[in-house]
């Protein structure tokens, strides 16, 4: 998982709690994978500059049952 930092480049609390219309900050490694000859990519550290927090809202009318968001 990516490291998640706050606006103070402290460690973040519980990602989780980052909401919709959230500000970040995104770095991102974006690699070669030669034997492929495509590009990869990983998501490596999110800084929450301006935090909306999320709400606990309900799930969407055709979301699946027992997904973890």
């Amino acid at each position: 998982p990516p490291v998640v930092l706050d606006k103070d480049n402290k460690p973040f609390g519980d990602p989780r709690a980052i909401g919709n219309g959230s500000k970040v900050t995104c770095k991102v490694d974006v690699y070669l994978l030669e034997k492929m000859a495509m590009m990869g990519s990983r998501l490596e550290i999110v800084r929450v500059d301006e935090l909306k927090t999320y709400d606990g809202g309900k799930p969407a009318a055709n979301a699946p049952e027992g997904l973890p968001f």
